[in-house]
Order: structure tokens, then sequence, then C-alpha cells
């Protein structure tokens, strides 16, 4: 499972979950969920999940993924380019509230 271009629903959403995302200059996190096209069922962005007092979540395009290692997935780009993404603040894990409009987002 190395493309995430052939990836489809019924085969990785399961497998994915909870796997390392890291990117060329550390560890991002874990992913917590993966959001896909209803129509074709690809994937389309995994969801990484930051909780410290609220919830913090950013979707990361799948087409940032080289590749995946075991249990890490492996991104084509710097935590700053992760960091940058539109994120979302939750009062509770699962269930994003309202888009961050912090200064450069």
């Amino acid at each position: 499972m190395s493309d995430a271009a052939e990836w489809h629903v019924g085969e990785v959403i399961d497998e994915i979950r909870g796997k390392e995302i890291h990117c060329r200059d550390g560890l991002v996190g874990q992913v917590s969920d993966v959001l896909v096209d209803p129509v074709s069922g690809r994937p389309l962005y995994l969801v990484w999940r930051e909780a410290v007092v609220v919830t913090r979540e950013v979707s990361i395009p799948i087409d940032y993924v080289e590749r995946i290692e075991g249990q890490q997935i492996v991104l084509r780009v710097g935590r700053e380019a992760v960091e940058r993404l539109p994120h979302f603040w939750t009062a509770e894990a699962g269930s994003a509230t309202r888009p961050c409009h912090e200064e450069g987002y």
C-alpha cells in the first residue's frame, strides 16, 4: 500500500488510523481519521488531531504522502508545510466546529 492514489476506502481506513505521520523533519502525530470522496470512495485527506486544552484538527492532503513504511506514513513535505494548512479548533474530539482564522491562515 505505497501509492496513495490507489487507496480505496474499504481497504485502508481501519489500517491507516493510528499510524504515525512523519514529515521530512520529524514526527507530526498520528492519523485519527481519513476523509474520503463520497463519489469515488478515494481518500482525500488524513486527519491529524492534536489535543491540548482544546483539540486542533488538521486535514493533510493525500498528495502530501510520499510512502508508507510499516506503521509510519512519510510525507514529502516538512512540518512547516503541515503547520500552514488550515485547521479547526474543537471543544470535543471528533467534531470540527469552526475554522481557525489566525493570522497567516
